[in-house]
C-alpha cells in the first residue's frame, strides 16, 4: 500500500471519528435544550450527512490515489465503518446520554428542594451513618456538611428514640413514624426538641434496609411557649385557691364580731329607746340596718367561696327531686307572691348535688324578685343538645336592656337600688361558676318590660369530670 493508499485511509478512519464525536455532542445538546421530536430529526439528518461525507472522502481519495481495486474495497469498508459509527451514535445518545441528562436534571432538581427546605432532612445509609444532610440540619445542630457526612445519628438522637426500636429488622417492620415529639443533640451539647417524621426504604429485591429519611421542625418557641403557660396556669390556680380560701376565712371570721355589732346596737335600741331624741333613734335604726346588710353580704360571700373550698365530687343527679326541695325552699315566698312554677320532664345529671340545687334556687328567686307587679309564671325547659343539656328558665319579670346581659354575671354587679330589690349582687355570679364547674356555659335574652330567659349548658354524664 503506497502513501496515497493510507492517505485514504486516514481520510475514511478520521471521517467516521468526527461524524461519531459529532453524532454524540449534538444529541446531548439536543437532549438538554430540544424537544424529543427535533432530537430524532436531527439524529437522522446527522446519519445522512455521515454517509455523504464518508462516500465523498472515499471518492476524493481514490480519485487523489488514483482508485486501485483495493481502494474501492478499502472505500467500501470505510463506509460501512461510518455507517456503523454513525448508527451506533445515535443509539447511544438515544439510550445514554439523554437518561444521563434526564437524571442530572432530576438530581439537581431535587437537591435544590432539599437545600430549600426549612425543616431538617438527613438522610442515613443502612450503617446508620449521615449520608445527606441540608442546610437547615447543618444550621440547627451547628455543623458544617463536610462534619455532619459521615457522623453516626446517634451522636444526634439514638435510633431506638428517634423510632422506639434497637435494630434493623424491628426497624423494617415498625415503618414509618409521623408527627412525634423527640430531642437532638447539637453539636454543642444543647437539647433541642423536635417534630420528628422518618421513613425507611428497602431492597425491593433483599428486603433489607437501602436508607432512612429523617425529617423534623424545630419546636423549641412552642415548646416555651408551653411551659410557660403551664407555669402562669398554675399560678393562676393558687391564686384563685388562695383568694377563695381568704374569702371564706374573711367571710366566716367576720360573722362573729358583726354578730356582736348587731346584737349590741338592738340591745341599745331597746333599753334606751325612750331616752333617745329622734335623731338618735334613726341613727340606731340605720346601724342596724346597715349590720343586717352586711351580715347578708358576709353570708352571700361565704356561699360564693364554698363553691370552691367545699365543692364536692359529682354523683348521678335526680334533677326532679332537687327541684321539690328547692320549691320547698322557696315555698313561703311563692305563696306570698302568687309565683307558678311549670317544668318540662327533668333528666338525671351527674354533678354537685348541692351546687346545681344552689343554681336552680338562685335563678327562680330571681324570676320571683325582679317581677312588675303580676302573679310571676315561671317555666323551666330542658332539651337535648348534642351530648349536653339545654336548660331555660323563662319569667314574665320585669326584663332588662340586651346591653346588661353579660355584667349581671359578674360579682356585686346590680342593675337596681337596695330600696328597689334587695340582694347583694352574688347570685347570678355564683349560677355561672357552678355551671362553668359543670362544663357548660350560661347566658340571657331579654328585653325591658318584656321578661327573660336564661340559658344554660350541662355536660352530659359521658362527658362531665368526675371530680369538677
Amino acid at each position: 500500500m503506497n502513501v496515497d493508499e493510507i492517505a485514504a485511509v486516514i481520510h475514511i478512519g478520521l471521517a467516521a471519528v468526527i461524524m461519531l464525536l459529532a453524532a454524540i455532542a449534538t444529541t446531548k445538546i439536543l437532549s438538554v435544550v430540544g424537544d424529543s421530536k427535533y432530537v430524532r430529526g436531527w439524529r437522522l439528518f446527522i446519519a445522512l450527512m455521515t454517509v455523504f461525507y464518508v462516500v465523498y472522502v472515499a471518492v476524493l481519495s481514490g480519485v487523489l490515489a488514483g482508485v486501485t481495486d483495493g481502494l474501492v474495497v478499502l472505500t467500501g469498508v470505510g463506509f460501512f465503518v461510518g455507517a456503523l459509527a454513525t448508527y451506533v451514535a445515535v443509539r447511544l445518545g438515544s439510550l445514554t446520554i439523554a437518561d444521563l441528562t434526564e437524571t442530572t436534571v432530576s438530581k439537581a432538581y431535587t437537591e435544590n428542594i432539599i437545600r430549600s427546605m426549612m425543616h431538617t432532612l438527613i438522610a442515613l445509609s443502612p450503617d446508620l451513618r449521615i449520608e445527606t444532610a441540608n442546610q437547615s440540619a447543618c444550621s440547627l445542630l451547628g455543623y458544617t456538611e463536610e462534619e455532619i457526612i459521615g457522623m453516626p445519628m446517634a451522636t444526634i438522637c439514638p435510633l431506638e428514640e428517634l423510632f422506639g426500636v434497637t435494630g434493623t429488622e424491628d426497624l423494617i417492620r415498625a415503618g414509618p413514624i409521623s408527627s412525634v415529639e423527640r430531642t437532638y443533640c447539637a453539636k454543642d451539647g444543647s437539647k433541642i426538641p423536635v417534630l420528628f417524621a422518618g421513613s425507611i426504604t428497602t431492597d425491593n429485591a433483599s428486603g433489607g434496609m437501602r436508607s432512612i429519611v429523617c425529617v423534623a421542625g424545630d419546636i423549641t418557641e412552642r415548646k416555651r411557649a408551653e411551659e410557660a403557660l403551664v407555669e402562669k396556669s398554675a399560678a393562676l390556680a393558687r391564686s384563685n385557691a388562695e383568694l377563695n380560701q381568704f374569702a371564706y376565712v374573711a367571710s366566716h371570721d367576720l360573722q362573729a364580731p358583726l354578730r356582736s355589732v348587731v346584737s349590741f346596737l338592738q340591745l341599745l335600741e331597746s333599753r334606751y329607746k325612750d331616752k333617745l331624741d329622734s335623731d338618735g333613734e334613726r341613727f340606731i335604726t340605720r346601724a342596724v340596718d346597715a349590720g343586717g346588710r352586711m351580715r347578708t353580704l358576709i353570708h352571700d360571700l361565704l356561699s360564693y367561696a364554698r363553691l370552691q373550698t367545699q365543692a364536692r365530687p359529682f354523683e348521678p343527679c335526680d334533677l326532679s327531686a332537687l327541684l321539690d326541695r328547692v320549691l320547698g325552699n322557696l315555698q313561703i315566698t311563692l305563696e306570698e307572691t302568687g309565683a307558678v312554677v311549670t317544668h318540662d320532664s327533668l333528666p338525671s345529671v351527674t354533678g354537685d348535688d348541692t351546687q346545681l340545687e344552689q343554681l336552680f334556687q338562685n335563678l327562680i328567686g330571681n324570676a320571683i324578685k325582679f317581677r312588675d307587679g303580676q302573679a310571676p309564671r315561671i317555666h323551666i325547659g330542658v332539651a337535648p343538645s348534642d351530648r349536653d343539656w339545654l336548660f331555660s328558665i323563662r319569667d314574665n319579670g320585669i326584663g332588662m336592656e340586651p346591653k346588661y346581659a353579660e355584667r349581671i354575671f359578674l360579682i356585686f354587679q346590680r342593675l337596681h337600688g337596695r330600696a328597689e330589690y334587695p340582694g347583694t349582687g352574688i347570685g347570678l355570679a355564683i349560677a355561672k361558676n357552678v355551671v362553668e364547674r359543670h362544663g357548660g356555659t350560661i347566658w340571657v335574652e331579654s328585653e325591658l318590660g318584656e321578661g327573660s330567659t336564661f340559658y344554660f349548658r350541662i355536660r352530659g354524664q359521658e362527658e362531665t369530670n368526675a371530680t369538677g
